[in-house]
């Protein structure tokens, strides 16, 4: 699964018993404190991820094709 919401998207993968990826520029970039130059930060990545009890496998910072 690749999603940017760890209550919907995340969750769901995890619910439905595979893995995720979760992409840190969608609705979670603000709280990730994400620059433009897509940087994540991994203690901020695991603090926000604990908030919303959720472990995604990967963390990317976007999805383009």
């Amino acid at each position: 699964m690749i999603g940017d919401s760890l209550s919907t998207d995340i969750r769901g993968a995890r619910q439905a018993g595979i893995d995720a990826i979760w992409i840190g520029g969608g609705i979670h970039a603000e709280a990730l404190a994400m620059g433009s130059d897509g940087l994540l930060h991994p203690g901020k990545v695991h603090e926000v991820a604990k908030q919303a009890d959720e472990q995604p496998r990967a963390i990317l910072p976007w999805l383009r094709w």
